[in-house]
């Protein structure tokens, strides 16, 4: 089970990482041909985007990787369902579409608006298709799927911001990027709808994933809500700052999370009956998730100044400090997603919902006394939340894996010390030269191999775990 573990959390991080890598490289084009304001623009309709996307899902991908004995019925209902629910966000949209540009002062959101609300209809498309292929393990063709996407987006979005198309370049680089996707997982998924949608079906399912759904839709409005508020209170440029800081932040922590959340969903639902499996399982997720996630954001982190400065010029230096807050403030993310599919697992979706509930109650306190010091100040109150978040998730692992909170930071705090040293050397490279690219080059070397030194003597253990896994990814591949 550890080597189907390795083989799918590598195959998975492998898909993600070659697309991040394309979007970011892509990112960095656009962003020094684009300014701060056309990402604020943008920034501005996330959130209705985001929500409209979490409603089509309607928590039935969940509910079919749980639920061990779907079948043909369930896939076509699921299917059916998503593209109805889709077709008429996206209708609503374009209605509303001149009543937000008229809101945040911003004519240009009316056309925006309706160009970004296509992809909500065509992402719903194959949503079934990437459900069976995460059920079935298959995350290879889903990284070829990616890839292509990411690559057609990124030359889409490139070639109209050298055209001179400014925002728009960011709208329709997403619509290009949502089509490729639909269409090779149309031709190489192999499923068509062979059934009419199903009433039973659907109500079976939705017991499930209602409750997941309303979780879902918290976190999404959540996760959305500063642009949302930046975007009114404060100039577009402002927001650009910010949306850019926590892209650059998201970027590996919803990469990491991704990974998290689609490799360990589906394999510990095949082991819901076997305690010792799955507390064995967990335990190497959560090493694997903390053993790369936490020197990368805290390497960013630190060499935040030259990374912007670098890659997209002095003009957005204005992202850095958010930068260096958020990274910390991302950095416990995957291991949150990891803590929540345990409930998923054990079909807890109540549970879940629980939990989104107390926690976004704190996080409304937290924006309410921050907003008014300041986008920074926001920044801090995100990083603070994510701390205290992590009392929650922890809560029911405790219960039913004995895994609580003080189990998982005794199993983390080494590594996330090891990383803090390597970026007290890292820092330290930097403070040596005088050239931005040799104070990134120098600093990401020397905290790199900081990092492995450390690693190797301080916790032999757990890097042996580590580099076995690979070893087990490649011999497998």
């Amino acid at each position: 089970m550890m080597g189907r573990n390795a083989r799918s959390f590598f195959w998975n991080l492998s898909e993600n990482l070659a697309t991040q890598l394309i979007q970011f490289t892509i990112g960095i084009i656009m962003a020094r041909i684009l300014m701060p304001a056309d990402y604020g623009l943008v920034g501005i309709l996330y959130v209705y985007i985001a929500i409209c996307t979490t409603v089509t899902n309607g928590g039935f991908s969940a509910a079919l990787i749980q639920n061990t004995e779907r079948n043909e019925s369930d896939y076509s209902t699921v299917f059916f369902f998503n593209m109805g629910v889709s077709v008429a966000l996206a209708l609503l949209l374009w209605t509303l579409s001149p009543l937000l540009a008229s809101f945040y002062g911003q004519p240009l959101l009316e056309g925006l608006t309706k160009v970004m609300a296509l992809p909500i209809v065509i992402n719903a498309l194959n949503l079934v298709q990437r459900t069976r292929l995460t059920i079935q393990l298959d995350f290879k063709l889903l990284a070829k799927i990616g890839v292509v996407a990411a690559v057609v987006q990124g030359t889409t979005g490139v070639a109209m911001a050298y055209s001179g198309c400014g925002v728009w370049s960011i709208a329709w680089a997403q619509v290009a990027g949502a089509a490729t996707s639909c269409l090779l997982c149309w031709l190489w998924s192999g499923w068509r709808p062979q059934s009419r949608f199903s009433a039973p079906a659907f109500k079976r399912m939705f017991s499930y994933g209602s409750k997941l759904l309303t979780s879902s839709l918290i976190d999404t409005v959540w996760n959305n809500i500063y642009p949302l508020i930046i975007g009114k209170f404060y100039p577009p440029a402002s927001l650009g700052f910010f949306t850019r800081a926590h892209g650059y932040a998201a970027l590996p922590a919803t990469t990491i999370t991704d990974v998290v959340s689609r490799v360990t969903f589906p394999i510990l639902s095949e082991m819901q009956a076997g305690r010792q499996q799955l507390h064995q399982s967990y335990n190497q997720m959560l090493l694997l998730t903390a053993f790369f996630m936490f020197p990368l954001m805290v390497g960013i982190a630190t060499l935040a100044d030259p990374l912007i400065r670098l890659m997209l010029t002095d003009k957005w230096v204005g992202c850095v400090p958010y930068l260096q807050i958020l990274c910390l403030a991302m950095m416990l993310y995957p291991v949150h997603a990891l803590n929540l599919t345990l409930l998923k697992v054990t079909g807890r979706s109540d549970l879940f919902l629980r939990l989104e509930l107390w926690k976004k109650g704190l996080g409304i306190i937290v924006l309410a006394a921050t907003l008014p010091l300041g986008v920074k100040a926001m920044c801090w109150g995100m990083l603070l939340l994510s701390v205290v978040s992590l009392l929650f998730n922890t809560h029911y692992t405790g219960k039913f894996l004995q895994l609580g909170i003080f189990a998982q930071i005794k199993f983390c705090l080494p590594i996330a010390g090891i990383a803090a040293l390597s970026a007290a050397c890292a820092y330290g490279t930097t403070r040596l030269a005088t050239e931005l690219w040799l104070q990134l080059l120098g600093g990401a070397m020397a905290g790199a191999i900081a990092y492995c030194l450390f690693s190797r003597l301080l916790t032999p253990s757990a890097f042996k775990t580590v580099v076995e896994t690979v070893r087990n990814r490649r011999s497998a591949a």
